[in-house]
């Protein structure tokens, strides 16, 4: 539902560059207004917003198609929080990536961080990435291109509260899971104070985007479930939600006391546990970062 299924968007297609008369084309049209704005002139793009997964791994697919065309938004994640019976208000919610102190709090440079894409997203997995050159310089996530230079690492540390379940940490590239990680740690209790950090470790670029311009992703979480599309649209409505094996449900259910998610699902009903970054824009031969389309 919304202004994209308005249009006719369908992931399977390639997006269009220009207004070229197709519903998806649209995204481009200026209808007017004082800044002669076009469609898409927006700053930042939900990529995850409530606890529907079905919802979110099709937030998930848009801007990810989004960001391979070259149409560059900050991903955030948000309660979209509407009322008191539906949505659990500031849940999940994004880390925004900087100094704001409170008795200085700067609101034009908070801004900035967020449009510039200096944030993750978050219902329990914090997922802290920084692309570290052969040199040591750090760099993390944003909405600016920068050549990583041979032999730059994928430097991941991924911590959550011992009640969220955190599985595995996937990279990746251009919209491919192309590394996921499962060696995590898992708190013996899930309401003690220990066992916060689940995963640190690092990962050689080079042979993750052999040779090319790329946006890299990290993601944390639970393994993502077996979903299908059952209309035929493009976009996934159904997911196996109860482990049966079957792509058959409308979303996660709690299958009991020993379901690893039961004390998430308990705060946040039908959520999974989910963590990103934004996009890390690597100009690898460093002449100007292409989308890869």
């Amino acid at each position: 539902e919304g202004y994209l299924r308005a249009l006719g968007y369908d992931p399977r297609r390639p997006l269009p560059d220009r207004d070229d008369g197709t519903g998806t084309g649209m995204l481009y049209r200026r209808p007017g207004g004082p800044t002669g704005a076009r469609n898409l002139d927006y700053d930042v793009q939900e990529a995850m917003n409530g606890a529907d997964v079905v919802l979110n791994l099709g937030y998930r697919t848009v801007w990810h198609q989004f960001l391979s065309a070259g149409i560059l938004r900050a991903g955030t994640a948000n309660s979209d929080s509407h009322s008191l019976g539906v949505e659990a208000m500031g849940y999940p919610r994004n880390v925004v990536l900087g100094d704001f102190p409170r008795d200085r709090f700067d609101p034009a440079a908070f801004n900035a961080a967020v449009r510039a894409g200096r944030m993750l997203g978050t219902n329990g997995p914090v997922v802290d990435a920084r692309v570290v050159s052969a040199a040591g310089a750090a760099q993390g996530p944003s909405l600016t291109a920068f050549a990583p230079g041979a032999g730059a690492r994928l430097v991941v540390s991924v911590r959550a509260p011992p009640w969220v379940p955190v599985t595995e940490v996937r990279v990746l590239v251009n919209g491919r899971v192309v590394r996921t990680i499962t060696d995590l740690s898992r708190p013996a209790d899930p309401f003690g104070a220990d066992g916060v950090v689940r995963y640190t470790g690092e990962v050689a670029l080079d042979p993750l985007v052999e040779g090319r311009d790329a946006w890299v992703v990290v993601e944390a979480g639970m393994a993502l479930p077996p979903a299908a599309d059952t209309d035929d649209d493009g976009l996934i409505d159904r997911v196996d939600g109860d482990g049966d094996g079957q792509a058959d449900d409308e979303g996660m259910v709690r299958r009991g006391e020993d379901d690893p998610r039961m004390h998430l699902d308990v705060v946040s009903p039908g959520a999974l546990p989910f963590g990103f970054t934004n996009p890390f824009l690597l100009d690898v031969d460093g002449n100007g970062w292409r989308a890869p389309r």
